[in-house]
């Protein structure tokens, strides 16, 4: 009697083996992408808290009355007791700095304005950001007065634009 055996022969193996890396080879890219989808979402994420925060403090303008004068605009106490909560508006009520002390303009014109911004309305803690420490996740720029720009730390392609002429905030991932 012939004994017949069952079972797989070894091309049948190796095609099997090129197809599954074949098919692995496709979908690695998809599940490695993942880290890109979840920087943006953090830095969507932190541009809805930014404009949240922006839309309030103006609130809190429209409620002192809506002045458009300096001094009425000047060292306003957004949340807290101490200066670290105080916030400058412009003339049209968008929050542009937060410096402690007599301002005869009010305006968004440097770097150091939009660290003051970043860490007032976000209420980070901090003092300012360190742009060349890269354990920081974002990195201040400004491109015109008035445009502060929030870039990831890890990916500059994705940021957060900031305009204190108008209060909008928008991601651009």
């Amino acid at each position: 009697m012939k004994v017949r055996q069952h079972g797989f022969t070894l091309i049948e193996l190796v095609i099997v083996i090129i197809v599954l890396g074949i098919l692995s080879a496709t979908a690695l890219p998809k599940f490695l992408n993942l880290s890109d989808d979840a920087e943006i979402a953090v830095v969507e994420g932190t541009a809805g808290a930014l404009k949240s925060a922006v839309n309030l403090a103006h609130s809190k303008w429209i409620i002192m009355g809506s002045a458009s004068d300096v001094d009425s605009n000047n060292d306003v106490q957004l949340y807290g007791t101490g200066t670290e909560g105080q916030i400058d508006f412009n003339k049209v009520g968008w929050p542009v700095q937060s410096f402690d002390g007599g301002d005869s303009i009010l305006s968004n014109d440097n770097v150091d304005d939009c660290v003051s911004l970043w860490n007032t309305l976000l209420n980070t803690g901090s003092d300012e950001i360190d742009n060349t420490d890269k354990s920081e996740p974002f990195v201040v720029k400004q491109v015109d007065p008035g445009i502060c720009l929030y870039h990831w730390s890890d990916n500059e392609a994705l940021y957060i634009s900031y305009d204190t002429n108008t209060g909008s905030v928008t991601t651009f991932p």
